[in-house]
């Protein structure tokens, strides 16, 4: 009971994955693993939060990636909350900045409207 509980809670509305300081090799593949979980329980809205985040290497890059194709093909929707000049600058050399939906604020990815293009598109 207490699973569907959750996934109950998962569907009602957004879900917060708060991030790690630093993203690299080392955890990346469990920053896949917490971005996968709620899109894998039904998320509508998952909010990838680096708001805390200053470093991301490229394993953690391809993971938010992976993240958003897997929320695309859901029919979910995932936005990422960025602080770090350093990682928006990683972002924009990766060429990630138009697949993914990019939010300077919590509050902001939280309150934003459906896109006007779906990332990539």
């Amino acid at each position: 009971m207490e699973e569907q509980e959750s996934l109950t809670r998962v569907q009602a509305g957004p879900v917060i994955v708060t991030l790690p300081p630093e993203i690299d090799m080392s955890n990346a593949s469990a920053v896949a693993a917490q971005l996968a979980e709620p899109i894998e329980l039904g998320a509508r809205l998952l909010v990838a939060d680096l708001s805390a985040t200053v470093f991301c290497d490229s394993s953690g890059m391809r993971n938010l990636l992976l993240a958003q194709n897997s929320a695309a093909a859901s029919g979910a929707e995932m936005r990422v909350v960025v602080q770090s000049g350093a990682v928006l600058r990683v972002m924009e050399i990766m060429g990630l900045l138009p697949e993914l939906r990019v939010f300077p604020t919590l509050e902001a990815a939280v309150a934003a409207g459906p896109p006007d293009r779906p990332p990539g598109g």
